[in-house]
């Protein structure tokens, strides 16, 4: 069996076998330009692809790839207006206030998960591609989708997608969505519509009130303090006889019950019975 050896870095390598040679060549070591050697050679180097019974040997086929999956892309496009939406129940429904100010953390981290997992479906798919770094997608997730498409020669769609939800997302975080509804789960928030209406019920029944002046509107609503079982809140009432009274109210839980407590500057607080049952 003829010894082979070929060229790498300037050194000879070898000896080898003709199957190994072939190997080699096949998992791209040896180049067509590589210089290759045997005794029959006698003094000379010969570049691989002018040797007939080396060079006609066909590289091993790479195995098939299936098709890139689009699946975490098409989260990247929800994250928005799920996002939002959970904002909604958690800080409306439930009564958590602040959450806004922490979640553009969240989703920071939620688009880097999904831009890592989309990264290592791309490679394990098409390892000849070349996805976007996925600090791009954590610092900028429709560019990320967009960039993509074009490297894998796809359709924008999740781009778009993207662009819609997001849009969407902003008509319901700046409340372009239906009102402030509370839908049952832990507290009221202090400006929830069940709460306003509390609000203006108590308002009438106070026992200075005796010449039945009705709240028309609440304003400038803060949360004082808020906790799983006690939301205080603070706000000005616009009355039905042209003034505005400065009120503060407590929306609690007792076992399962939501409770209101109004106090107005100058009156004696109202205690309402129990306005909902908790979800």
């Amino acid at each position: 069996m003829t010894d082979w050896y070929y060229e790498s870095n300037g050194a000879s390598v070898g000896p080898r076998t003709r199957e190994q040679i072939e190997a080699l060549h096949a998992d791209g070591v040896i180049k067509r330009t590589t210089r290759v050697w045997n005794a029959a050679f006698g003094n000379d180097w010969k570049r691989f692809d002018t040797i007939d019974d080396l060079s006609e040997t066909p590289p091993a086929a790479a195995p098939s790839a299936g098709p890139v999956t689009d699946v975490y892309v098409w989260l990247v496009a929800a994250v928005p207006v799920v996002g939002a939406t959970i904002e909604t129940l958690l800080e409306f429904g439930a009564g958590l206030s602040g959450i806004g100010t922490n979640s553009i953390y969240l989703y920071a981290a939620v688009n880097l998960a999904l831009g890592v997992a989309d990264n290592r479906a791309i490679k394990a798919a098409r390892p000849d591609a070349k996805p976007p770094n996925v600090l791009v997608m954590f610092l900028l997730a429709p560019a990320y989708l967009f960039m993509r498409s074009r490297r894998l020669g796809k359709g924008q769609e999740p781009f778009w997608a993207w662009l819609a939800s997001f849009a969407l997302s902003l008509a319901i975080t700046l409340g372009l969505s239906p009102g402030k509804t509370y839908y049952g789960f832990g507290l009221p928030s202090c400006d929830s519509e069940t709460s306003v209406a509390q609000v203006q019920s108590l308002f009438l029944a106070l026992p200075s009130n005796t010449t039945g002046i009705k709240a028309q509107a609440l304003e400038a609503i803060e949360t004082v303090r808020t906790s799983p079982e006690r939301n205080s809140c603070k706000a000005r009432i616009v009355a039905s006889d042209g003034l505005t009274y400065a009120a503060r109210y407590v929306i609690s839980d007792r076992d399962g019950m939501i409770y209101y407590e109004l106090s107005v500057d100058g009156t004696a607080p109202e205690t309402g019975a129990p306005a909902t049952q908790t979800g």
